[in-house]
């Protein structure tokens, strides 16, 4: 059954207080239990595994200069487990080859292209409310994301153009898949509060895409465009689903203890 989220803190603050007197005050993170918000926080965080986004109604561009029949784009999410420790989810700016794009399915008309590709990423926090062209991003947005990936067999080339990739976050629905657990990192030292609240989640994010457009370019000869062709796939106002399992720590026993210092919402 589905909460609402002034329900679900309300509940996972009680549990956490229960859990704290059961395990000792010694064994308590410093750190006051503090609910974050059901928020993605980046593109790849630690503890993040299974995640896959949807963007429904992404037309690929025709070499007539129409568009093509509205499908799916499918962007499947490297896995990334918690880092062994005391310490809160760090996030990947970057990879390489890491992430698998499924492109809408060919339909005639449009120039030869794969429809499962690889792709490299990078995220930087400019997206995050901190750069004025940018707004309005706000707290839920993953923000500044661009792709890159070719498709060498036809020729293509994909880049995001203009302002990159930002996905905002409107609505979210989770199940946790475990129970609030505290994870002792004193190594035998009984003076130690060395440790962290972990919860495992199964999270449907939903929301829409605030800007977004990837250069398609052909360095192939096709009908009407012997020299090449080159298009655009529009992803702004597309709307997403982002499906994922989360392994969200709640509070450790130090708040700046964290490598990689993401930005909030964790």
């Amino acid at each position: 059954m589905q909460t609402s989220l002034t329900q679900f803190f309300l509940i996972a603050a009680s549990a956490a207080v229960v859990l704290a007197s059961c395990s000792g005050g010694d064994k308590t993170p410093s750190e006051a239990y503090k609910p974050k918000q059901v928020s993605p926080g980046h593109l790849v965080m630690n503890g993040r595994t299974n995640s896959e986004i949807i963007i429904e109604g992404v037309s690929y561009p025709r070499i007539d200069g129409g568009l093509s029949v509205p499908g799916q784009m499918v962007i499947n999410l490297p896995d990334s487990l918690l880092p062994v420790g005391p310490v809160n989810a760090s996030y990947v700016q970057t990879g390489d080859n890491v992430v698998d794009v499924q492109l809408p399915a060919a339909q005639e008309g449009e120039i030869a292209h794969s429809v499962s590709l690889l792709a490299s990423f990078t995220e930087t926090p400019a997206g995050h409310g901190m750069t004025p062209y940018l707004e309005p991003t706000g707290g839920n947005a993953v923000g500044y994301i661009q792709l890159t990936f070719d498709d060498t067999a036809n020729g293509v080339h994909y880049k995001c153009i203009e302002a990159p990739i930002n996905l905002k976050v409107i609505s979210s629905e989770y199940t946790p898949t475990s129970e609030l657990e505290y994870e002792n990192y004193s190594m035998g030292d009984p003076s130690s509060s060395a440790g962290r609240w972990v919860q495992s989640y199964h999270i449907t994010y939903m929301g829409v895409v605030e800007t977004g457009r990837i250069r398609v370019v052909s360095t192939q000869a096709v009908e009407g465009h012997l020299s090449g062709y080159e298009g655009v796939i529009d992803l702004a106002g597309r709307t997403f689903t982002w499906t994922c399992d989360e392994q969200r720590v709640d509070a450790n026993h130090d708040e700046h203890n964290n490598p990689g210092e993401p930005l909030a919402p964790y």
